[in-house]
């Protein structure tokens, strides 16, 4: 094992464990963004915002005029969105109000597998990039669900009570009661 530059090893251990840590470290005027874990097209299709809240946190900075935040999605599933702020005092917090992005539900309704996707907040100021935030999520196949913690309330959405592929199973099913002496009809509640 070789032995590491006392400087290097001293920058090691000032390095934050974790993101939430380095960005308590960044001073100055910075983004603060919150979005889905996971997307998909049936996400959209139900309106799920795909953002939660964009903050533009001044607290340790200066005031300043003639901000900009831009956004970007890689792949290409959301499209590009600035928003033009006009000031913002020293010590402020800014909530940024219409976060609601376009998404492309052409690419969400192709995909096949799941995808890394990336949105990319960029915080101008007169044109210099003051702080970047990339927010990494899963951007779902159209068949697939994010699972209870991100997307459970659209569990239901993946339900398709009319799908073909369920004829031959109800069909047989039908078959098989009639065989053992059953009804069967399928409609209706279970009788104890």
């Amino acid at each position: 094992m070789s032995e590491r530059d006392p400087a290097e090893q001293k920058s090691l251990d000032l390095a934050p464990a974790n993101l939430a840590e380095a960005a308590q470290h960044v001073r100055g005027t910075q983004l603060l963004v919150e979005a889905v874990e996971s997307f998909n097209y049936a996400a959209w299709q139900n309106a799920v915002p795909l953002l939660r809240s964009i903050v533009i946190d001044n607290k340790e900075g200066t005031e300043r005029s003639m901000l900009t935040v831009e956004l970007s999605a890689s792949p290409g599933f959301a499209r590009a969105k600035r928003w033009v702020i006009d000031r913002i005092g020293a010590g402020e917090r800014l909530s940024l109000k219409d976060i609601d992005l376009e998404v492309d539900p052409s690419y969400l309704d192709g995909l096949d597998e799941a995808e890394r996707g990336v949105l990319t907040f960029r915080l101008l100021h007169k044109g210099e990039c003051l702080h970047q935030v990339d927010q990494v999520l899963r951007v779902l196949a159209r068949d697939e669900w994010g699972g209870i913690s991100s997307m459970g309330e659209l569990l239901p959405a993946f339900v398709t009570p009319n799908d073909p592929a369920l004829a031959p199973v109800l069909r047989t099913t039908a078959e098989m009661l009639t065989v053992h002496g059953h009804s069967p009809a399928l409609a209706g509640l279970a009788r104890c």
